[in-house]
């Protein structure tokens, strides 16, 4: 596929646009003769007006000159402002370096590591390949099984790189450059570090402020005492080591991905009437509380850290526990896990507890009630909240450029013979573009068909119809539908159904777009 994305930079994707910001910040003059590119220079506006991103004297921004280690270490703490301090003295990482207490911290939370001889070389450019691997630490983007669809240069990929390259690639977050190659070597730019950090992070909060409403992918939070209420993230939200020993209200909220608890003491953090795919508690710095209440439901926990709280309200569910440590408090109890789950399951449920390799079941606790596995709340978009909050790669990069075919009156359908008699079907009706690729429907000629997909793991198709759309569990050979009439969908005609790389699938409709999760 050829976009104009593509050729932008060989990373990086799920571009939330500056109105996916959800701190209160004014946009930052630069020096009028400085001449940002216009592929980023939202994102290195924003991140100056943010204090993410400092000028020289001039004011300048500098976005071709190539990034050191230093400054992306000073990045990457402005994000998550953490807290601990390496005890790792680097020779050449003199104490009185503006960058030096950035270095400690980013060192200390094991994102970046010296570079050998007891030396950090701050002020070394940043190859491709260190900064995904620097991204890949900082937001926890790990790779599952093994790379498919290895890059054309895959053999100049560094072997310690490869994990982080592959995972980000996987995730939607890199994208190769028009032959297909990764440029692991070449050096990053500063507007390429801002475009690839911010397209990671996503959303910002730090301020202690109450966000409505807030929908996008990733969402960090550095800041303690605010709260987030009836959010739709598709990714994750990271809860910082800034937040200390303070709280941070979750209500109303759906968050596919996972929840990183870094941060908050004992008066706590709180998750109210809430779907969460993950919650990975890992607090180094002290202990925490984490209080689920209301009709939440998540899909695992993982208790990772020591001094963890957790109360759970009658209603709650948990489908899986993973403990990573000796103990956790549950409603007051210790659990062990050998223990964990197994007091509180009711009569006649099976009920496994996680050991630390992360297998296991569910259970409740303290009268908190064990249900099974529901399926993950739906998001819909309106077509100009996808242009407004979609990214403009990966999966949510292709449901906006079909959209904007949709809405584009010079595209006409074409076909090769002007004679021939067109099947009834939705893509053939939309347009013709050689430029545009996608998963093709496995069922083309079917008329009562408008668009199908098979997941990647072959377990699960997707149909899409005029009457909505039907998921076919291929293990179980169960189905499942998806209708306007249950809030699904924005209408029942399916235009064209998209993969979106992990769970689920984009579904387009005249009106609308939903992502289903499962």
């Amino acid at each position: 596929m050829f976009m104009q994305w593509r050729r932008m930079i060989a990373m990086l994707a799920a571009v939330m646009l500056i109105s996916t910001m959800y701190s209160a910040v004014s946009a930052a003059e630069t020096t009028a003769a400085e001449q940002l590119p216009e592929w980023a220079s939202a994102e290195l506006t924003y991140w100056q007006a943010a204090g993410l991103l400092k000028g020289n004297e001039k004011g300048e921004l500098q976005p071709g000159r190539n990034v050191t280690r230093a400054e992306m270490a000073a990045m990457l703490d402005r994000i998550f402002k953490f807290n601990a301090r390496s005890q790792e003295h680097f020779s050449d990482v003199s104490a009185d370096a503006w960058y030096a207490d950035d270095i400690s911290k980013a060192s200390a939370a094991g994102i970046l590591k010296g570079t050998g001889n007891g030396q950090f070389q701050p002020l070394s450019t940043v190859t491709r390949q260190e900064a995904a691997t620097m991204a890949a630490r900082a937001f926890g983007i790990t790779l599952e099984g093994t790379a498919d669809h290895l890059f054309a240069d895959d053999s100049q990929v560094s072997a310690w790189a490869k994990d982080a390259v592959y995972a980000l690639k996987a995730a939607g977050y890199v994208q190769g450059s028009a032959d297909g190659s990764f440029h692991p070597l070449k050096a990053l730019t500063r507007a390429e570090a801002v475009k690839m950090l911010h397209n990671l992070m996503g959303g910002l909060i730090q301020d202690a402020s109450s966000h409505s409403d807030v929908n996008g992918r990733n969402l960090v939070v550095n800041t303690a005492g605010g709260a987030l209420q009836q959010a739709k993230l598709s990714g994750s939200l990271y809860l910082t080591s800034a937040l200390g020993d303070g709280n941070f209200a979750i209500s109303q909220s759906a968050i596919a991905g996972t929840v990183y608890v870094h941060g908050g003491g004992v008066n706590s953090i709180t998750i109210t009437d809430s779907t969460i795919g993950h919650l990975i508690i890992h607090r180094a710095e002290g202990p925490v509380r984490v209080v689920i209440e209301g009709a939440s439901t998540i899909d695992s926990i993982v208790v990772a850290s020591s001094g963890v709280q957790l109360e759970l309200g009658t209603g709650s569910s948990v489908s899986k526990w993973t403990l990573e440590t000796d103990s956790v408090l549950v409603n007051g109890k210790a659990k062990t896990r050998d223990t964990i789950g197994k007091e509180e399951t009711q009569p006649g449920k099976e009920n496994e507890s996680g050991a630390g390799n992360g297998n296991g079941s569910s259970s409740s606790g303290g009268g908190w009630v064990y249900t099974p596995e529901k399926p993950k709340a739906t998001q819909l978009y309106t077509h100009e909240q996808v242009k407004s909050q979609f990214s403009d790669t990966g999966a949510e990069g292709l449901v906006k450029q079909y959209l904007v075919f949709l809405n584009d009156p010079t595209y006409k359908p074409a076909t090769a013979s002007p004679g021939a008699k067109m099947p009834d079907l939705v893509n053939a009706k939309t347009f013709v573009n050689y430029e545009y690729t996608v998963k093709p429907s496995i069922f083309p000629s079917m008329r009562d068909i408008n668009s199908s997909v098979l997941n990647e793991k072959r377990t699960t198709l997707w149909l899409g119809t005029n009457d909505g759309v039907t998921k076919v569990d291929l293990t179980s050979n169960t189905l499942t539908s998806y209708t306007a009439a249950d809030k699904h969908l924005a209408d029942n005609r399916v235009l064209l159904l998209i993969d979106d790389g992990a769970k689920g699938v984009f579904v387009i409709t005249e009106t609308g777009v939903s992502h289903i999760y499962q």
